[in-house]
């Protein structure tokens, strides 16, 4: 499990900063990455209705309008 932790803290920020710096990304958007490679989201990430609700709670927990 360490080693797991280890890893995953060494390597945690490894694909933000690929798709933040590395020119061979440059001008991608809207896509979604995952180790350093273009992924299909999940099901769950691709639904608006689950996305409307998620937004909703967090302005109820934020009381914004």
């Amino acid at each position: 499990m360490l080693e797991l932790m280890k890893t995953v803290k060494i390597q945690g920020a490894a694909t933000q900063c690929y798709v933040a710096l590395h020119p061979q990304v440059k001008g991608i958007s809207d896509e979604y990455f995952m180790d350093s490679n273009k992924a299909k989201a999940s099901c769950h990430a691709q639904d608006a209705d689950l996305a409307k609700k998620l937004w909703d709670f967090s302005l109820s927990m934020t009381n914004l309008p």
